[in-house]
């Protein structure tokens, strides 16, 4: 594993190169369980704070304000609401293209068996920030891994559920 020569914590973006993610269905919902939550809440937060901060007035007359109030009360800014009508029928014909974000940032098999091993070995299974997720990452790929990844688990599609089930049942 390649460290940063001045933090000497681990670099995130040799994982792949290492050899530490393969892309696998195992490294794939590990890592979803690990940093899914992190990404959801900094895109969240993202999201508050551009709708929150307050463009300023321009010199082209332009409308100034936040976002938000904009939006929801565009006649105090001497304007027409855009927004369309829907019926809730065409609403729930397109509720399918949409991802929501559920309890379970991962496969439910995978989500168990991280939670179990997060358990055993003491290990918070929520982490607060990118460092603690990483580590969190190693430590379920180093422990949940060799219980899935067997020779039989890798060349037939659908094995590692086989395996998931056993592990997890």
């Amino acid at each position: 594993m390649s460290k940063n020569r001045k933090s000497g914590r681990r670099n995130e973006e040799s994982i792949e190169e290492t050899g530490d993610y393969t892309g696998d269905f195992v490294d794939k919902h590990i890592s979803q369980f690990c940093f899914m939550g992190l990404i959801q809440d900094e895109l969240d937060n993202v999201l508050q704070v551009w709708n929150d901060h307050e463009i300023r007035a321009s010199r082209r007359g332009l409308p100034s304000g936040r976002p938000r109030i904009m939006h929801d009360f565009p006649y105090l800014y001497n304007t027409s609401s855009y927004l369309s009508a829907i019926q809730s029928e065409e609403l729930q014909q397109l509720r399918h293209l949409c991802v929501f974000r559920e309890s379970i940032p991962c496969d439910a098999l995978m989500f168990s068996l991280c939670c179990r091993t997060c358990q055993e070995l003491g290990v918070d299974p929520v982490p607060l920030n990118s460092d603690k997720a990483l580590q969190l990452y190693f430590h379920l790929r180093a422990t949940v891994r060799p219980l899935l990844v067997l020779p039989n688990c890798i060349t037939r599609p659908g094995a590692v559920y086989y395996c998931l089930w056993w592990y997890a049942g």
